[in-house]
């Protein structure tokens, strides 16, 4: 049995979105974890780059965005 199908059934992952204050927009769940993946050097997702270009900043601005962005889904619970 795959992971996606459970008794012969399809499973549909629902994607989640919330507002990205780095790009300023909506972005899915999984978009978020790479750019905070690849941020603290877990693995390179290969998305940085690409997400400095389109937000038009550069990467010393990146954590100050991303470590007081409400929706940090690698924040530390306190």
């Amino acid at each position: 049995m795959t992971p996606s199908q459970h008794s012969g059934r399809q499973i549909r992952k629902i994607d989640r979105y919330w507002f990205c204050p780095l790009l300023e927009r909506q972005i899915q769940e999984g978009h978020c974890l790479d750019i905070n993946y690849e941020r603290l050097g877990f693995f390179d997702a290969g998305v940085l780059k690409g997400v400095l270009k389109e937000a038009g900043r550069d990467r010393s601005e990146l954590d100050p965005i991303c470590e007081t962005c409400p929706n940090q889904p690698l924040r530390e619970e306190k």
